[in-house]
């Protein structure tokens, strides 16, 4: 009889691990996957964005080549003026601006990483209900 209540214990304890393990492993495929979702809505903005400030920049770019071309009585000085201006920003990016825009990039993902990593559950919070379903086996073996 005794063997009995055991094993019955047992099996009540093999399925409460069961079930929090299946819960946890759950859990973090939710929690997976509102990452992944939130990461690719983050990227589609961003692109998106990128794009419209392009064409911005393309049309502010040849209204303002035109303007200068007026001013010089020439179209085409105008275009290679603005077109140098675009070569002396990006020169000035390749030597100093990539260390900028790394860091930066370094910042804001580790800012969204360790803010991701808080909302995971702490392994104080496992540790604890280790400890219930431990306290709960020992009760139970204190009846029998």
């Amino acid at each position: 009889m005794a063997f009995g209540k055991v094993t019955d214990k047992l099996d009540a304890l093999s399925d409460d691990v069961k079930s929090y393990l299946d819960s946890t492993v759950e859990y973090y495929k939710l929690f997976i996957f509102k990452k992944g979702v939130k990461s690719i809505i983050k990227v589609t903005n961003m692109v998106i964005m990128g794009v419209i400030f392009l064409i911005i920049l393309a049309f502010l770019s040849i209204g303002l080549a035109i303007v200068i071309g007026d001013a010089m009585d020439s179209d085409s000085v105008g275009f290679f003026i603005v077109a140098g201006i675009y070569l002396i920003v990006l020169i000035i990016f390749m030597v100093a601006g990539r260390p900028f825009i790394q860091q930066k990039i370094l910042k804001g993902t580790s800012r969204s990483f360790f803010k991701m990593n808080e909302e995971l559950p702490s392994a104080q919070k496992r540790r604890e209900h280790l400890h219930k379903i431990q306290q709960r086996t020992e009760t139970d073996d204190e009846i029998l």
